[in-house]
């Protein structure tokens, strides 16, 4: 095996090496047949701080040129902030809003464009007088949200059809967009109220801004992402924004989820003391893990910004990257982990430094860029590493891949160090295994390099900087970066750039040629401190054998399948079966099939193999058709199918079992599968289980209302309750509909789910309604009273449904105590809850409705106390009077005062406790199913108690009537009475004359009741 030695230093350095304590030299071995995933272009994109840096053109074809790697560039913030960004003729002028003025945005695009790039643009901040109050943050933007997204939304749509009207519609449509820089940076974003509020606002933000896309674009038709901050703690967890654009509701459409086609983080090491590649696969993973766990792997992820922030003088990097040759293997590092790692880009703060001068050089990280670029299109080859560097503290590692189409090699190494001042050269050896010449019977070997010596300027700035006696005070950024400088400082620059410019680029360092050895390649690499080193090897191949796969046997029923497994890689297959390289079982019938695989090498010969495909016959499956069931049905092992035996899958599925209420409504494709057991060949038959909306409806024991949000499959009212029948004592509605199983009474008109009704059971049941969902949401009243449904999936507010309405006077519940009286302003009945059914009082003709069933969410209200009284309150019945006490009338009582309604023969009927307003409570009627006397009948006067828990005072109560409310005490089913005044009469602080006390707790009204008072 020849090894090329490339000059005499090396053979010294080598020698000297051997002298290091545990030196055994890196070794890193490639293996050219171990192919993986394709290399792409890392250095994709660059950004710009704002458009302004876009405002004049590049010359023609530059960077196609000078950084043919770029294909993006970001305008950050595009769209305003403040005086400089915002895009109208008057940032100012808050009374015109549509002042528009696209033009600076426009040319930065043309002059983007016109280099053969694609324009990533912003779609953020927010411009200062579509906000309320802006405030401006430390990177002096508008931070607050606007006052109206509309108004933002038509700002975006307006800008994005000027750019569509002045580039074309296919043109935009292929750029990218984002909207805000680092969302989650509350320097960037913040709308005053604290974190949940600014995620919401930002969430806002983030789905007008793509509404505004859709409209303009056209759905599908544009590439959006997003970029938060991550590398610092941010001021909400980004990570919830995944969560709202996959699984949130979408606050511009009311749908479901907001497109994210793409993923940005800032990535910043503190100091330019060697890349930390744990902590950016860390930050990384942060957001890939949520991307995976939302089904959205497949979602680019990138770093939109970040390098270096501060030198070694802790100034301030611009751009973000220091002239040090650390700077190269620090990228070339990032480079390698990001290629290893699929992050998909590294967005750096331009590829030149210097341009306030206009007299630009390449920066080194630019340089990193096009040797990597190289390596685009090949294919990552294994790796196996050994060995320990001269130096314990240098990292040294590479990567390499192969093109196919070029029968090119790519070794990319570095020497990484956090010391810059480190010096030690190491000496690489290169192993490049399983492969052999493509065509002559040499290789040939051109290497580039980027260290002290190669595409770096930092020896000679730093010497310019003596010669010329540059102090830190030269420097308003740092030294070791081309920021502001003092006069002095611009001029020792300018002066040296027709030495500096050459310096700054990367050029091929050396050529030589190199010989393959049974089929490996060795050589021996110098890697100079922090240097980096791309070999290009030009003219291999992976090792041709021509040999073919052992004899297999597959089915016939598998699906066609491209035929692979000779070597080399490349021959055409042939024989029964076999069309442009691909098998199938199915055409080549069972039996024993001959295959022929013939490969021709570069100089012409053939070379042929050839092994047998066994095809076995599939077994045949004969499965039942599709079935219904509920979705709270219990989880069964579908039958019917021969052979029996096999497992069944899909969705909702579990060990062969399937649970309905897993699998969700709908329909679902189950899929049975069977193996011969002797032949080991497989089958699979699908059917549908078509799962139909369920309600479950918890009834307690007693009265209450029932209502329903589906239309049941089977509407007969009997057979809809037959698992519970005996448990229902009785069931009506306000129609004349009557259901009572034991008195054989059944209705012959069918379950209305536009109505509510009464039921009473004898014990607590779950009644299960089965079928379709209601067509709308819709319900009529009619004058007077109305017994309503609840159609809607979850508790919606009283208000919401019934608060719009003047015409509706009253809500009370069917059996319980809460109630809506908005002429009284009382509402205790904040919540309507699916499954229940409600007494509506309405003067004339209305209608309600409820929230579309896509758009509800569970609301959570605070849970009352309930009241400890010393009243034993009778069982509810769906027969109730309501009685209101004026403000008038509640202060002549003390807050806490327990007022209680009284029959005739003591029961008491009606419980509340008084408050610091206006008081209403329900009193129950008799309950017609019991024989007892259990509650009110009609016409019978109401006496009145009260119960003073601070003093233990007993009152009889005399109250005043308001006549525009004419039953007055009486009590009337369903009436309604309004107290004025109230006179007391005391009757003492003993309640052995009360039979109105007990001594259980009743559960039913939240009361807890309280003996021996």
């Amino acid at each position: 095996m020849k090894v090329s030695v490339l000059n005499k230093k090396w053979i010294v350095s080598l020698f000297l090496m051997s002298f290091a304590f545990g030196y055994s030299q890196v070794s890193l071995e490639f293996n050219v047949l171990n192919q993986g995933q394709v290399i792409t272009n890392k250095g994709t994109d660059i950004n710009y701080w704002d458009i302004s840096a876009w405002q004049n053109p590049y010359p023609e074809n530059y960077f196609a040129t000078h950084f043919p790697f770029v294909e993006k560039v970001q305008l950050m913030a595009a769209l305003g902030g403040n005086d400089a960004r915002d895009l109208f003729l008057n940032p100012q002028d808050p009374n015109v809003l549509t002042d528009y003025d696209f033009s600076r945005l426009i040319i930065a695009c043309h002059n983007v464009v016109d280099q053969g790039l694609k324009p990533m643009i912003f779609l953020a901040w927010v411009p200062q007088k579509l906000s309320s109050n802006p405030v401006f943050g430390a990177f002096g933007t508008n931070v607050r949200p606007p006052y109206d997204f509309q108004q933002w939304y038509a700002y975006v749509q307006a800008c994005l059809q000027s750019l569509a009207d002045e580039f074309g519609m296919d043109e935009v449509r292929s750029w990218w967009w984002s909207s805000g820089t680092e969302f989650e940076n509350k320097d960037w974003f913040f709308n005053g109220f604290g974190s949940n509020s600014t995620r919401e606002s930002y969430y806002k933000l983030y789905d007008y801004t793509v509404a505004a896309l859709e409209s303009v674009l056209g759905a599908g038709n544009f590439t959006v992402g997003v970029h938060s901050m991550t590398c610092s703690n941010g001021y909400w967890d980004e990570r919830k924004l995944i969560d709202h654009c996959t699984i949130g509701t979408n606050y511009a459409t009311g749908a479901t989820g907001t497109p994210l086609h793409f993923y940005q983080i800032s990535y910043y090491d503190n100091l330019p003391n060697g890349f930390d590649g744990v902590a950016f696969m860390s930050y990384v993973n942060f957001i890939r893990n949520r991307l995976v766990l939302r089904g959205l792997s497949d979602v680019p992820i990138g770093v939109a910004e970040g390098r270096v922030l501060k030198g070694w003088d802790n100034k301030p990097l611009n751009p973000r990257e220091v002239l040090h040759p650390i700077q190269g293997s620090m990228d070339a590092k990032k480079v390698i982990l990001m290629m290893e790692n699929n992050v998909d880009w590294f967005s750096g703060w331009g590829c030149e430094a210097g341009i306030y001068s206009g007299l630009p050089i390449r920066l080194v990280g630019a340089n990193i860029y096009q040797l990597q670029s190289k390596m685009i299109d090949s294919k990552q080859l294994g790796k196996t590493k050994n060995g320990n560097p001269i130096n314990a503290s240098n990292a040294i590692d590479g990567i390499a891949g192969y093109n196919e189409s070029s029968e090119k090699a790519y070794v990319l190494l570095y020497n990484n160090n956090s010391n810059a001042n480190s010096l030690t050269t190491e000496s690489v050896h290169i192993k490049l295994a399983n492969l052999e010449y493509a065509n002559a019977d040499s290789v040939k070997i051109d290497v580039w390099r980027v260290d002290d010596g190669h595409g770096n300027i930092w020896s000679e700035w730093l010497q310019i900087q003596n010669e010329n006696n540059l102090q830190d005070a030269d420097f308003f950024w740092s030294r070791y970066a081309v920021g502001a400088m003092s006069l002095n400082g611009w001029d020792a620059w300018n002066s040296n750039m027709g030495q500096l410019q050459p310096l700054s680029v990367v050029n091929k360092a050396q050529t030589f040629q190199h010989w393959i050895a049974n089929n490996t390649m060795e050589l021996d690499i110098q890697l100079e401190h922090h240097g980096v080193v791309l070999l290009e090897i030009s003219n291999v191949k992976p090792l041709s054998l021509a040999s073919c796969p052992d004899n297999y046997t597959i089915c016939q029923n598998s699906a066609p399948f491209a035929l692979t497994g000779a070597s080399p890689a490349g021959g055409v297959y042939s024989g029964t079966g076999v069309l442009n390289g691909m098998f199938d079982p199915g055409i080549a019938g069972t039996g024993t099939v001959d295959i022929t695989c013939t490969y021709v090498d570069g100089f012409g010969y053939e070379h042929h193999c050839n092994f047998i495909i066994v095809v076995l016959p599939a077994p045949e499956i004969i499965g039942p058709s599709d079935m219904e069931v509920c979705l709270h049905a219990a989880p069964f092992v579908p039958e019917g199918f021969y052979p029996a035996g096999g497992p069944f899958t899909g969705s909702g599925v579990i060990g062969s079992t399937f649970f309905p209420e897993i699998a969700g409504e709908g329909a679902h494709e189950i899929n049975y599968h069977y193996a011969d057991p002797v032949t080991g060949c497989e089958n699979e038959a699908s059917f549908t289980i078509h799962v139909n909306p369920s309600q479950l409806v918890n009834l307690p024991a007693g009265w209450t209302g029932l209502s329903s949000f589906l239309i049941p499959s089977n509407l007969m009212i009997d057979e809809i309750f037959a698992p519970i029948d005996e448990n229902i004592t009785i069931l009506f509605n306000l129609d004349g509909t009557v259901y009572n199983p034991a008195g054989n009474i059944i209705p012959a008109s069918p379950w209305d789910s536009y109505s509510g009704y009464c039921v009473k059971t004898s014990a607590a049941v779950t009644m299960d309604f089965c079928g379709d969902y209601v067509p709308n949401q819709n319900v009529q009243l009619l004058p007077g009273w109305n017994l309503v449904p609840v159609l809607s999936k979850t508790a919606v507010s009283s208000d919401f449904v019934f608060g719009f309405d003047s015409n509706i006077k009253i809500v009370k519940e069917v059996a319980g105590s809460k109630l809506l009286w908005k002429e009284m302003e009382i509402n205790t009945l904040e919540l309507l809850h699916p499954g229940k059914a409600y007494y509506v009082y309405c003067t004339t003709p209305a209608s309600i409705s409820f929230p579309p069933f896509s758009q509800q969410a569970v609301l959570e209200l605070n849970q009352k106390e309930g009241i400890v009284s010393p009243f034993a309150i009778v069982a509810p019945t769906p027969i109730s009077h309501v009685v209101a006490l004026e403000a008038n009338a509640v202060a002549q009582l003390k807050k806490g005062d327990i007022l209680a309604a009284v029959s005739q023969n003591e029961l008491c009927t009606g419980l509340v406790e008084v408050g610091d307003e206006q008081t209403a409570f329900v009193l129950y009627g008799d309950d017609a199913t019991t024989v007892e006397n259990d509650g009110l009948t009609d016409g019978e006067k109401i006496r009145y108690r009260l119960y003073r828990p601070g003093s233990g005072q007993y009152f009889d109560l005399e109250l005043l009537w308001d006549a525009n409310y004419p039953n007055g005490d009486t009590f009337v089913a369903h009436g309604v009475s309004v107290a004025t005044s109230i006179n007391l009469q005391y009757v003492g602080i003993s309640a052995s004359d009360n039979s109105c006390t007990n001594a259980g707790p009743n559960t039913t009204n939240a009361v807890v009741n309280i003996s021996g008072i």
